[in-house]
């Protein structure tokens, strides 16, 4: 976790000077922000924000800890190989 921390700063740098690949395929998984000290709205912002720039984007928001992994492994993997497949479809 504390490297997360060091290393937000830089991966916001890199993403910003990079820009946005929009075309790029991309599937998101929000958690609420629970146990962060954020609100739920204020933690899904940014990536809502992100993923709308996206043409090809989709975000799913889970109910629950930061870890989504952690607690919805079953649905991420499932949603995961529904949008890989769903790719495959275009």
């Amino acid at each position: 976790m504390l490297n997360e921390i060091t290393a937000i700063s830089g991966n916001i740098k890199k993403v910003s000077e990079s820009g946005i690949p929009a075309h790029t395929p991309m599937l998101f998984f929000a958690s609420d922000g629970g146990g962060t000290g954020i609100s739920t709205a204020n933690w899904r912002r940014p990536l809502s924000n992100y993923i709308s720039k996206i043409s090809n984007g989709k975000i799913i928001f889970l109910n629950c800890g930061h870890y989504v992994q952690d607690y919805e492994s079953t649905e991420i993997s499932e949603k995961s190989q529904s949008f890989i497949d769903s790719l495959s479809n275009k």
